[in-house]
């Protein structure tokens, strides 16, 4: 996607990403190590990325949007033993 925009659009992209709202938190790796690691552990099929957006939601006490063509029956798993609400929106 970023591919298509040229070098003054892409500069725009990445200031309004470092200035996220208040309500936007991006949370350091390094409190999403640990949890990370026990949750690959503990649920077969949850990838890396899988382990870190369902460590995130239970840290921050939220759930996980995802497009539906990005469902990962592995994520959605360990959403369900953790109580944390996965859905998915089509495109």
């Amino acid at each position: 996607m970023f591919g298509v925009l040229n070098p003054p659009q892409r500069q725009a992209l990445a200031a309004a990403l470092v200035r996220l709202p208040d309500d936007i938190a991006i949370v350091p790796m390094r409190q999403l190590a640990w949890p990370m690691g026990t949750l690959t552990f503990a649920h077969s099929g949850l990838s890396t990325l899988g382990s870190e957006a369902v460590a995130a939601a239970e840290l921050l006490g939220a759930g996980i949007l995802a497009s539906g063509r990005d469902d990962s029956p592995g994520i959605r798993l360990a959403c369900d033993r953790l109580g944390i609400p996965y859905a998915t929106v089509s495109r």
